[in-house]
C-alpha cells in the first residue's frame, strides 16, 4: 500500500504518534485499517499496545560534539549591494 500524497503520509505517522502515546483505534473503520497496514510495512502493529522496552523508534549509532567557532568571510569574497542608493 503506497502513499501517494503527503496528507495520507502525515496521517499515518499521526496515528503512529497516538499509537507510542497508549491511543486505542477503533479497527472496524476502513481509514484505520489502511493506516495499520502501512505502519505493519516498517514494523509498528498500533492493534499491540505499545511496548516502549520492545520498541525503540530511535537507534543512535554514532555520537559526535560539534563544536561552534566563527567563520571569517574569504577575501575574495564582495557582499551585495542591493541597498545602495540609485
Amino acid at each position: 500500500m503506497a502513499v501517494y500524497r503527503t496528507r495520507a503520509a502525515n496521517t499515518t505517522a499521526m496515528y503512529a504518534i497516538q499509537w507510542f502515546q497508549g491511543h486505542s483505534f477503533d479497527f472496524n473503520k476502513r481509514q484505520v485499517k489502511s493506516h495499520r497496514a502501512r505502519l505493519r510495512k516498517i514494523g509498528i502493529d498500533i492493534a499491540q499496545k505499545c511496548n516502549i522496552s520492545k520498541f525503540s523508534p530511535v537507534i543512535v549509532k554514532n555520537v559526535r560534539e560539534i563544536v561552534v567557532s566563527e567563520c571569517l568571510i574569504p577575501d575574495w569574497y564582495k557582499k551585495p549591494v542591493y541597498l545602495k542608493a540609485v
